[in-house]
């Protein structure tokens, strides 16, 4: 169970974090917790965010606990779009002392289009260098989507 609480600092500038126990198949304890501070600019945001969760990880047994900060600036532009830069800073341990941690850096770039208002469509760049146990390894991901969603109300 996760807890969540929202502040609003200033008509510009909001804090949000949510948190809460987390238990694994071996009954072992720890803690989901989120932390995000947003501040809006006419046209322009800027964000920073810390996320601790555990999740699987492609290449080790078991789930691996994450810690990832992340800034970025979002630009709205007149009209429907949007471009978006962040980097991120992940750094992925497991309780295996066998196994090193990793650390991830990564940037991304997306532009987005609002075509209506449940269809955007988006292009993007990641790209990513992770260092540690798995090895150091470069990603770079290039490619385009189409965000579809509709919101519905659940009473």
């Amino acid at each position: 169970m996760l807890v969540g609480w929202t502040r609003v600092l200033t008509d510009r500038t909001t804090l949000f974090s949510r948190g809460g126990p987390r238990v694994n198949d071996e009954g072992d304890w720890g803690v989901d917790a989120t932390a995000r501070l947003d501040h809006r600019l006419e046209n322009a945001s800027f964000f920073v965010s810390y996320v601790r969760t555990d999740q699987l990880v492609v290449g080790r047994s078991g789930a691996s606990t994450t810690d990832t900060g992340s800034v970025g600036v979002s630009y709205y532009p007149p009209g429907n779009l949007v471009f978006t830069a962040s980097g991120n800073v992940i750094h992925v341990s497991l309780e295996d002392s066998s196994v090193a941690d990793d650390t991830i850096y990564g940037v991304s770039l997306s532009a987005a289009y609002r075509l209506n208002k449940w269809a955007t469509a988006r292009a993007y760049y990641w790209a990513s260098f992770q260092e540690g146990g798995s090895g150091d390894i470069q990603n770079h991901v290039v490619g385009i989507a189409l965000d579809l969603s509709y919101t519905l109300r659940l009473y």
